[in-house]
């Protein structure tokens, strides 16, 4: 297994630092005094380019000045950065915009006929992007791939009552303002209102990760520069993905041919369907195939460049990719960026990865942001659980300043509380400039939020690297126990494929929240894990970890084998919503006779189960198991940014009574039961 830093700080490497020596090693060395066990190094805010001589320079020296100090050195070469060079010999991303604007704000986009006449319109203009070289995604427009004509007041169609009306449209660009438009003449069938969608085709500067073209340019440069800069613990890029949102579409030749050969038919023949539903259902194959390929074609990429590294600076260099992109606030668009599923995207990494942003809406222990949170660390921790090396990073960060003396720096301890808890090392963010060329101290519109050294939260940080480093020392660097298992619905939220995903999503999160608040100790995995496993006695198997129980919340839609494996099992309940039926769009029956309709039903449901809370905990707590050498650590902080607990705790046979504490707490159970604080940190 490959020993990783507790806490390895993300470095924004600026001109300044690529041109100037001393500045170089002035900012290493500050981030090194500080106590990460490790760097990341990006060549972005940069006019410089990762591939260019002067930015391997820098980085060769980045990682010499690792060997020296003995912490790792992460490199993050992502294709992204080289967009342009490497579509050169192409046209770069095809995609298909069917919302109002790139980043849309409505999704799908129409517009109703009026005597006889159609008009429909997308904005099309550049889009900001911090892993774009150029600041922001250009776009070429490539007039329209199909124009339908539906009924108005519909919001589920028959397949007839879908009229192509593409070859009746005209195509005008707007370069002034920046719009498409498809235009033209429809004489409706019948006396009702009509209107008409159109799906627009642009081509952007942006890698294209299923183009063999582009990726055989790309890993060529890969090569030279693993080469160049000599050696790397970890290849990394940073929420891989096609940079698409709800009404935008990776659309190029290979994804089409993919689509094509796993379905026999063509995807232009479906083209409504990824954007309006089919009253027969037939969306949910469609979209459930479409978005698994944009996904496979994303990590097939990241494996390519995980296997090059490897073959240059050996196989115990380490892949790190956090796919979470806006994962974390419960945007489930990542499907269109093709990041969504992050259990089937294990392969391509060998621990685990989340992103976790804007910890500044804590500080309110009213916040509603704690569902986030908790959902974050308990997904975190489970990728971790099911890699291959059995580590996990969350990139941690937040947003603006103080707007109350101390108060970032009061919320950001609690957070790192949070990580030691379920064991989520800390990819700090970020050294340097946070944002793009021209908005250095913003991210994408945020508010003013400058990076380190210059953020309140600096100080703070010899602390924190030093406690979670104990920390993981003390857990002998395992991750927490759990013995319930979440599955989540991937397969529904791709069969909705707009913003009712998001709504299901925070749901889960509020579920989530609700569970750790109530102690119980649980992983959360996609049905691409969960397909591997199998029933032992009354346990359910996944690689090497059982699980007394099964909880599937909103599995309307499901693989067959996940019906197969769940059938009338009395382990098993589904939350929120039935089953109703499979990817091919057949029936299913129910995946068992236990149902709850909402949090309070799944709660009283789960208190049947003897044992399933291994642990009582003081309330207001947050607590978590963790199998260690000489027995167990059961370790504790407050469920809340500025809240205080205390008083019984209960494992196995052994009662102890805490003093009140407001922050993290470590208890230690030998194996023959002797039981002891050995951290605490009493009010």
């Amino acid at each position: 297994m490959i020993s990783m830093p507790a806490t390895t700080m993300m470095w924004t490497i600026t001109d300044h630092v690529i041109e100037d020596e001393k500045e170089l090693e002035r900012q290493f060395h500050d981030i090194q005094r500080a106590g990460f066990g490790g760097v990341a190094a990006f060549v972005r805010c940069s006019r410089y380019r990762w591939d260019q001589p002067a930015a391997i320079k820098a980085c060769r020296h980045i990682s010499e000045l690792c060997r020296h100090y003995n912490i790792q050195f992460w490199a993050v070469p992502d294709p992204r950065f080289l967009s342009r060079q490497l579509s050169e010999s192409s046209t770069g991303l095809p995609l298909l915009f069917f919302g109002d604007e790139v980043q849309a704000q409505k999704v799908p986009h129409t517009s109703v006929i009026e005597k006889n006449k159609f008009s429909v319109r997308c904005r099309l203009q550049p889009r900001q992007s911090h892993m774009i070289h150029e600041v922001a995604i250009a776009f070429t427009p490539a007039g329209v791939a199909a124009v339908y004509a539906i009924p108005s007041n519909e919001s589920r169609f028959l397949p007839e009552e879908i009229i192509d009306i593409t070859n009746d449209a005209q195509f005008f660009y707007n370069a002034q303002d920046g719009y498409m438009e498809a235009f033209g003449f429809f004489n409706p069938p019948d006396q009702r209102s009509w209107k008409v969608i159109a799906f627009f085709r642009a081509f952007a500067c942006h890698v294209n990760f299923a183009d063999p073209v582009h990726m055989r340019a790309y890993l060529q440069k890969l090569e030279s520069f693993c080469k160049a800069i000599g050696s790397a613990d970890l290849i990394m890029w940073d929420e891989p993905g096609y940079t698409c949102v709800y009404g935008a579409l990776p659309f190029s030749f290979g994804l089409q041919k993919e689509y094509e050969l796993s379905g026999g038919i063509p995807l232009t023949t479906h083209l409504w369907k990824l954007a309006l539903e089919s009253k027969d259902g037939s969306h949910i194959e469609v979209r459930n195939r479409y978005y698994r390929i944009i996904q496979d074609s994303v990590n097939k990429a990241q494996l390519a460049a995980w296997e090059k590294a490897i073959s240059i600076w050996g196989p115990r260099t380490s892949c790190g990719i956090h796919d979470t992109w806006h994962f974390e606030s419960a945007d489930m668009a990542d499907m269109n960026h093709g990041s969504m599923d992050l259990w089937g995207a294990q392969r391509t990494k060998n621990g685990g990865f989340v992103d976790m942003g804007a910890i500044n809406y804590l500080i309110s222990s009213h916040s509603s942001y704690y569902a986030n949170l908790a959902s974050m660390l308990v997904i975190c921790k489970s990728l971790g659980v099911f890699s291959r090396d059995k580590y996990a990073y969350n990139n941690l960060w937040t947003i603006g300043e103080d707007e109350h003396p101390g108060e970032q720096k009061s919320v950001m301890n609690h957070c790192v509380n949070a990580m030691a808890l379920f064991g989520n090392r800390w990819f700090a963010h970020i050294y340097g400039p946070v944002g793009t060329i021209g908005e250095e101290e913003q991210f994408l519109g945020s508010p003013k939020m400058p990076g380190y050294p210059h953020h309140s939260t600096w100080p703070g940080f010899p602390e924190w690297n030093q406690r979670l480093t104990e920390h993981m020392t003390a857990v002998d660097d395992q991750l927490p126990m759990s013995n319930i298992l979440i599955i989540f619905p991937c397969e529904t939220l791709y069969a909705l494929a707009d913003s009712r995903a998001n709504v299901i999503a925070q749901d889960i999160f509020r579920f989530v929240l609700t569970l750790v608040d109530q102690h119980y100790q649980f992983d959360i995995i996609s049905s691409a894990e969960f397909i591997k496993g199998k029933w032992q006695g009354d346990q359910f198997v996944v690689q090497d970890k059982s699980y007394k129980v099964v909880l599937f919340p909103f599995a309307r839609i499901v693989q067959p084998k996940v019906a197969e494996l769940t059938r009338k099992k009395d382990r098993i309940l589904s939350v929120f919503q039935r089953t109703e039926k499979s990817i091919e769009n057949l029936p299913v029956s129910a995946l068992t006779d236990h149902h709850a309709t909402d949090t309070a039903e799944a709660l009283k449901w789960l208190s049947k189960t003897p044992d399933l809370r291994p642990v009582e905990a003081p309330r207001d707590s947050w607590v978590t198991i963790t199998r260690v050498s000489q027995g167990y650590k059961i370790s504790l902080m407050p469920s809340r940014h500025g809240l205080i607990y205390g008083g019984r705790l209960v494992f196995k046979d052994k009662v102890l009574t805490l003093e009140q504490q407001d922050g993290l707490c470590r208890i230690s159970v030998l194996e023959n039961g002797v039981a002891s604080v050995e951290m605490e940190s009493r009010v």
